[in-house]
């Protein structure tokens, strides 16, 4: 008896064992057993700006992470806010489609963080720009957190994102600039007047699919 080989009408080949994943074939008719450690790929943008990824043949899901990019303090000693991130965000794709990637930068002095996405599919917002009075903190990007304003032992210290911290400068330290974020989304720290603020740290995006 033959099995049908149409699209929707695969059949379970013989070979599965512990720790066997079946991978989808396509159109072909086909699926094989695969390791599942060996079969995870891994797609990473860190660099900000637009590129081009294609879903490859035979996954209709993938899991994604990433940040936007942080906000950018403000020499009126407030931080800049921390980005929106996600982690593993289960998504589902179209085989073969192809799908703009944005990748968000860290703000400038009071800039607001760029926005990272992939496609219509999924948004990060960057953190917001300090304000420009030390009496505000400015707001995160979804889960990310609130620049601090000005205080008496520390500037504004900037949010963190879930994958970047926000940093601060001892405010004793009145000729400085300030502190850049680190890892990915995190906002500026404030710094004193007549000095450069810290920068956010830029946006990235992680895509993992089994094939």
């Amino acid at each position: 008896m033959s099995h049908p080989t149409t699209d929707g009408n695969k059949h379970i080949p013989t070979g599965g064992s512990t720790g066997k994943a079946l991978i989808y074939g396509g159109a072909s008719g086909t699926a094989t057993w695969g390791d599942v450690a060996s079969e995870l790929n891994i797609v990473k943008y860190d660099t900000p700006g637009t590129f081009t990824w294609t879903v490859p043949e035979g996954v209709i899901s993938v899991y994604v992470s990433g940040s936007g990019g942080g906000g950018g303090g403000s020499e009126y000693e407030s931080g800049g806010g921390g980005a929106g991130s996600v982690i593993d965000k289960k998504i589902s794709v179209i085989p073969n489609q192809s799908l703009s990637v944005v990748i968000g930068a860290g703000g400038n002095a009071a800039a607001s963080g760029g926005v990272t996405s992939l496609g219509s599919l999924i948004s990060l917002s960057g953190g917001g720009g300090a304000g420009v009075n030390g009496g505000i903190s400015n707001n995160g990007g979804a889960s990310g957190g609130a620049g601090g304003s000005a205080g008496t032992s520390i500037f504004g210290i900037g949010g963190s994102s879930i994958f970047g911290a926000g940093e601060a400068m001892n405010a004793n330290t009145m000729n400085a600039t300030g502190t850049n974020a680190s890892g990915y989304g995190g906002g500026g720290g404030g710094s004193p007047r007549g000095y450069a603020p810290g920068k956010g740290s830029g946006g990235f995006l992680l895509i993992k699919y089994i094939k």
